[in-house]
């Protein structure tokens, strides 16, 4: 509950994981960090310490544009979590994981797409993040997935982005 995680954040839980996620250099223990750091920061409490970490953005981006499969996915899921907040899109955004998003547009997973569009979607809202999507036509990378046959969900996503950044 909420105590546990008060307790767990006040004896530098936080710093641990992230001590992990970014200088263990193990796929394993990476991915059980980041793990933690996506529970945590799915509660109130944990979210305020989790914000704006730059280091914590940095090896999200890196590990989106990775190929460890599970780790590309949970950084996908705590970058959708925390795609919310707009202190941490500009974050997120300094970090390259807008390049990040881009590029999972391409994959042949539905379900990542699914996820990269999502939070493409939520940056697009924010007039700070247009003219980057703008400058790294995303436009471009939408257009195959306009046609989705095969899936309603991302083309109509694809199409909402694509009259975005136009």
């Amino acid at each position: 509950g909420d105590k546990f995680t008060s307790d767990f954040i006040a004896k530098g839980s936080v710093g641990v994981l992230e001590d992990m996620l970014t200088n263990s250099g193990s796929p394993a223990a990476e991915l059980r960090a980041l793990t933690g750091l996506t529970s945590l920061y799915t509660l109130k409490t944990g979210r305020a310490n989790i914000l704006g970490k730059q280091l914590i953005c940095r090896k999200i981006s890196i590990l989106l544009s990775g190929n460890q499969a599970p780790l590309k996915a949970q950084a996908l899921l705590c970058t959708a979590n925390m795609m919310e907040d707009t202190a941490v899109q500009a974050v997120l955004a300094s970090q390259g994981v807008i390049s990040s998003l881009i590029t999972l547009l391409n994959s042949p997973q539905t379900a990542t797409k699914r996820a990269a569009l999502r939070c493409l979607l939520l940056l697009a809202k924010n007039p700070d993040h247009i003219a980057e999507l703008k400058r790294m036509h995303t436009k471009d990378v939408l257009l195959p997935l306009l046609q989705d046959s095969e899936e309603a969900e991302v083309s109509s996503q694809a199409n909402i982005l694509y009259s975005m950044v136009l």
